[in-house]
C-alpha cells in the first residue's frame, strides 16, 4: 500500500484521530462511516467518519465543502446530488 502507513504515522504527531466525512443527501444508512472505522481499526488507526448533510446542518453544499477544508478534515467523499456540481 506503498506509503500509507508512514505517511499516517507522520500525521499521528498532529492528531490521533483521522477526520474524515461524506457529503450528500439521503446518506443517513450509509454504511461508509461503519467501514471506514473497521477499516482504521484493521490498521490501528481510529477513524472519525461523519456524514455531512447540508440540508441537515442548514447550510448550502458550497458552505459544507469550504467548512471541510478549514475543519481539520483528511479528506472528503462528495456524493448525489453534489458529485456533479464537484466534477462539472
Amino acid at each position: 500500500m506503498g506509503q500509507g502507513p508512514r505517511l499516517w504515522q507522520e500525521k499521528e504527531a498532529l492528531t490521533k484521530t483521522l477526520k474524515l466525512g461524506l457529503i450528500g443527501d439521503h446518506i443517513e444508512r450509509s454504511r461508509s462511516p461503519l467501514l471506514h472505522r473497521l477499516a482504521g481499526r484493521q490498521h490501528g488507526i481510529d477513524v472519525q467518519y461523519d456524514r455531512l448533510i447540508p440540508r441537515d446542518l442548514g447550510q448550502d453544499f458550497i458552505r459544507v465543502f469550504e467548512a471541510c477544508r478549514t475543519g481539520g478534515y483528511a479528506g472528503i467523499n462528495i456524493t448525489y446530488p453534489y458529485k456533479e456540481r464537484v466534477l462539472a
